[in-house]
C-alpha cells in the first residue's frame, strides 16, 4: 500500500521518497538509521559494564560520524 508523504512547503517528498538514493542494496535508508539508533541506544545502555564504558561513547560517536 503506498501512501504519500506529508510535506508542508518543503518541496517534492515523493520524488525524494521514489529516488534510488532512498534505499542501499534495496533496504530504506530509514530502515537503516532504526537499526543504528536501536545500537547506540544499547551501547548507552550497556554503559555501566566495564568495556561497554571504555568503548561504548566511541562506538556511539562513530555511529553518528558514519550516519551523517
Amino acid at each position: 500500500m503506498q501512501t504519500a508523504a506529508l510535506c508542508t512547503g518543503v518541496g517534492d517528498c515523493e520524488t525524494v521518497n521514489n529516488s534510488v538514493y532512498s534505499e542501499i542494496n534495496g533496504i530504506p535508508i530509514a530502515v537503516l538509521s532504526l537499526g543504528a539508533y536501536l545500537v547506540m541506544a544499547g551501547l548507552l545502555a550497556l554503559e555501566d559494564r566495564v568495556r561497554a564504558q571504555t568503548y561504548g561513547p566511541l562506538a556511539v560517536f562513530g555511529l553518528a560520524l558514519t550516519g551523517t
